[in-house]
């Protein structure tokens, strides 16, 4: 049985750090205002479910080939976003202001998921703690579970 708290904690420290995709929508929103922005959204939605959907697979392919990369990737993930981290907490410098973008279409959108390292971090975490260990058997209640995870993020 999956721990709740541990998946509640992971869903709230996702939720509240800002990633690329909420920078690119708060600007764009900001610019263009929200009804205009909403295309951009509804890629970014579309990206976020493709890419937990082919990391839960690529993670039930591994699971089931290759159990001894589980912890490697483990490891390398949770090191990742520590660095992270502290790269945001203790980085120095800031950058430099741009002039607005004219892009904000669904395809931007749903790339941006596919080039967002904490959306595939948090995919793989999620998949392979919360996912895999319980529902071997049912590819489609882990993309129910993916689509249920992207409505709250």
């Amino acid at each position: 049985m999956p721990n709740f708290v541990s998946f509640i904690v992971i869903l709230l420290v996702s939720t509240f750090t800002p990633g690329p995709n909420n920078i690119l929508s708060m600007t764009r929103a900001a610019q263009v205002g929200f009804r205009n922005s909403f295309r951009l959204n509804l890629g970014m939605y579309a990206g976020f479910l493709a890419v937990i959907g082919l990391v839960t697979t690529f993670n039930f392919y591994l699971t089931r080939t290759l159990p001894a990369i589980k912890p490697v990737l483990q490891i390398i993930g949770t090191a990742y976003i520590l660095w992270l981290a502290f790269t945001f907490v203790w980085g120095h410098g800031k950058g430099k202001a741009s002039a607005p973008s004219a892009a904000g279409n669904f395809l931007t959108g749903f790339s941006m998921q596919f080039m967002n390292p904490k959306v595939i971090i948090f995919s793989l975490s999620i998949a392979s703690t919360f996912n895999t260990p319980y529902l071997m058997n049912s590819i489609l209640a882990v993309l129910l579970a993916g689509s249920a995870l992207s409505l709250y993020l």
